[in-house]
């Protein structure tokens, strides 16, 4: 590599440490209580390297937000474009959806649920991106169900199921011993979230009963076109 190469991909790993420790210290201590100072020191950066690329504080927080709902908005984009059916881009976004959040979870928080007042402007920016995100799910999944309509508290309450778990994990951790972190512990998240989304609370819709006076099976809640799956694995007889 040459010089100029090298370099180059020097300061980008100062840059991209500047902003792995902006989202671990925002997420933390948040925008206020942060200083310039410490952030510098959990980087190991010079304070005049952050002003040099970032300018300030506030510089540094909207980089974060920009890269990290770039990463966000291009998986969610190609997990729905990547299903055919409604049920397989809800599978398909929850999916993309955790494993982001698995890997950026610091960053994830302070993108989605941090509103510093001390950073003007922060509130609007997070809108525009999010409104990306919004006009995917309506494209794929709630205009196809016809319910763009419930999108204003649906949508919210989609991602808040998906997304729970990363937001207060640094609780979880603290409150449940041994909080797994392998890849089954998130493959049965996303499985069981899912389902809920799909579902409703019971994870799936009973089996339909051909009995005599036996109650026939519920339809899905949130998508009431899709058949039930029949009876979980591990459920009593």
């Amino acid at each position: 590599m040459s010089r100029a190469g090298q370099d180059g991909s020097a300061r980008k790993e100062q840059r991209d440490r500047v902003l792995e420790a902006a989202a671990a210290l925002f997420a933390e201590k948040g925008f206020g209580g942060t200083g310039m100072r410490e952030l510098a020191r959990r980087a190991g950066v010079s304070l005049s390297m952050i002003n040099y690329y970032f300018g300030s504080k506030q510089g540094v927080l909207e980089k974060l937000l920009d890269d990290q709902h770039d990463r966000y908005v291009a998986a969610v984009k190609g997990a729905l474009e990547s299903a055919e059916t409604v049920e397989g881009k809800v599978r398909a976004w929850v999916r993309a959806a955790v494993t982001v959040a698995r890997h950026q979870g610091a960053a994830m928080r302070v993108a989605f649920i941090d509103l510093p007042r001390e950073a003007p402007g922060v509130l609007e920016q997070k809108a525009s991106r999010i409104h990306e995100v919004v006009q995917l799910m309506a494209t794929h999944v709630f205009g196809p169900i016809g319910r763009t309509g419930d999108m204003h508290f649906l949508g919210p309450a989609l991602g808040s199921a998906v997304m729970s778990h990363f937001m207060i994990r640094p609780m979880l951790e603290r409150v449940v011993a041994g909080l797994p972190t392998d890849d089954a512990f998130f493959e049965r998240y996303v499985e069981a979230i899912s389902g809920q989304l799909l579902y409703g609370l019971v994870g799936r819709p009973p089996p339909a009963e051909t009995e005599a006076g036996r109650t026939p099976a519920a339809p899905a809640i949130l998508f009431p076109g899709l058949k039930p799956a029949g009876p979980r694995p591990d459920a009593p007889e």
